[in-house]
């Protein structure tokens, strides 16, 4: 090792540590710090968690691929981040932008060299150490072997956090292996796997709420409960990044991650050990018989002028029926579903009840006692717990920095009123990576995803997410604009090899839509 690397690697451990010789506190280094994601979402994540530590110095670096001059990157960092919409502290946010902006750097990660300077940084540190990788999880395995080829990132003395992003796998198969190659490199108390769905304001909400409501937590069981809808529907397509939907669909983008794990929150139990593992183990895997397809008109096209596959059958629309085992919950209809370029945009996990246990509330004579909880809505303009007038809230419950919505009465949701329901909306706007940045950073586990619960989701899932469909008679082509119903009801008339309707139970609506 000759004298000019130990010169190269001391100079980098102190930029690294600090340019200005004071002692830091964490180190946060993202990978993939000028794209789409860091842009959209992880330096303003970051920032609101410098905001709300402003006695800590903290370091945060941008990694990539490219080189990159150190004020464009600024300027990336700058146009990113923001103060919260009629904040009485906006001159305080301002400047605390500037000095956010100014903790930052620009680091070209291209090849062994840079790694190696890298780790000879990390591994002089004193501080705690985060690393994001916001990139494809084929990078996954260079990245930590890498970091790791230089420098224990199992050291006890150590506070090493790497987060990643999903996909966590394509199957049980490729899951298992990402898994076992992470294992050989890192704890898992060090890793935390983001599925952004769970750090939603509604979301990461259920489990208190259940949990502050006793009497609701009494009835959610067969007994009472007619049926469980988990459903999100969008009105995007995938013009534009088709090269990465092409290969998931969507089972991979959303039935077995954030559906799956919206299901659990509303199903597990609220107080058991590994509630949530034991939750899905009590899921019947998923196959082909039991779940609906569809594809947009319009996909096939928007895949071949981006990569030239004229033959995908890629599914943009899937329609799950879920069983679970469970002696709580066995028989009880569960509903996944979620498509895009449909007519509407939202997202919710829905509890209905069995009319004949509960009082009729005058003037919602037709509406059946429910718990939605809403993940968004263009109509309600935020997101929301709503709860029907005749089951048994406690009335002392508001999460914090939630309030009781007032001036809904008019708007209709599921055919009922807003008066029909308690409403439950966020005082304050916290995006979900504001939130789970915030709770790695604390150490919390609980809204991230544990390896077996991965494991057990994708065996669920694998199935149906590895089935290739090779004849247009398996998928529906939908146009774009229709509805959930609309799609369920032509795949109830045209499918010769089951009766939809019984599988799905659905009340159709014959009426023609656009």
């Amino acid at each position: 090792m000759t004298n000019n690397w130990f010169f190269s690697c001391w100079c980098f451990v102190f930029l690294v540590l600090n340019s200005q010789c004071k002692a830091t506190e964490l180190d946060v280094f993202i990978f993939g710090g000028k794209g789409d994601l860091a842009k959209r979402y992880l330096w303003n994540g970051f920032f609101r968690l410098f905001q709300n530590n402003r006695e800590k110095k903290m370091n945060f670096y941008g990694l990539g691929l490219s080189n990159m001059p150190q004020l464009d990157f600024l300027k990336v960092v700058n146009n990113s981040v923001h103060c919260e919409p009629n904040s009485s502290n906006n001159s305080i946010c301002k400047e605390l932008i500037q000095n956010f902006v100014a903790s930052t750097n620009y680091l070209q990660m291209k090849n062994e060299k840079d790694f190696e300077k890298l780790s000879c940084a990390i591994d002089s540190s004193i501080n705690e150490v985060i690393f994001y990788l916001s990139v494809p999880p084929s990078a996954y395995k260079h990245i930590i072997q890498s970091i790791s080829s230089h420098c224990d990132l199992k050291k006890r003395n150590k506070n090493y956090k790497f987060v990643f992003e999903k996909p966590f796998g394509e199957s049980l198969e490729s899951a298992q292996s990402l898994s076992s190659l992470l294992s050989k490199h890192l704890n898992e108390f060090q890793i935390f796997r983001v599925d952004h769905y769970l750090g939603k304001a509604t979301t990461h909400k259920i489990l208190n709420f259940r949990r502050k409501n006793p009497y609701i937590e009494e009835i959610l069981n067969k007994k009472y409960v007619e049926e469980i809808q988990v459903v999100v529907s969008e009105t995007i397509g995938c013009k534009g990044r088709t090269t990465y939907y092409d290969k998931s669909g969507v089972i991979r983008d959303m039935l077995q991650s954030h559906l799956t794990e919206i299901l659990c929150l509303m199903t597990m139990d609220v107080n058991g050990e590994q509630s949530k593992s034991k939750l899905l183990r009590d899921i019947l895997t998923v196959f082909r018989r039991d779940i609906l397809f569809g594809q947009y008109q319009g996909y096939m096209e928007e895949v071949y002028h981006e990569s030239g596959n004229n033959k995908s059958m890629t599914p943009t629309f899937a329609a799950a029926n879920i069983k679970l085992k469970s002696a709580k919950w066995k028989n009880v209809p569960v509903k996944l579903i979620s498509g895009k370029r449909l007519n509407e945009r939202f997202g919710y996990g829905r509890i209905v009840f069995k009319k004949k246990y509960f009082p009729e509330i005058s003037g919602c004579e037709s509406m059946d006692p429910q718990i939605i909880f809403m993940i968004r809505n263009d109509k309600l303009k935020s997101p929301g717990i709503l709860v029907s007038w005749n089951l048994p809230f406690n009335s002392d419950y508001i999460p914090n920095d939630w309030r009781l919505a007032s001036h809904l009465d008019d708007l209709t949701i599921f055919g009922s009123k807003g008066k029909c329901f308690r409403i439950l909306i966020p005082a304050n706007k916290l995006d979900a990576y504001s939130y789970l940045i915030s709770k790695m950073y604390e150490g919390d586990h609980t809204y991230f995803v544990p390896v077996q619960d991965l494991l057990e989701s994708w065996r669920i899932w694998s199935p149906v997410a590895t089935h290739q469909l090779n004849t247009h008679s398996e998928i529906i082509q939908y146009k774009i604009g229709w509805s959930i119903s609309r799609i369920l009801y032509e795949g109830m008339c045209e499918s010769h090899k089951c009766c939809l309707l019984n599988t799905f139970q659905m009340k159709c609506d014959l009426t023609p839509r656009k």
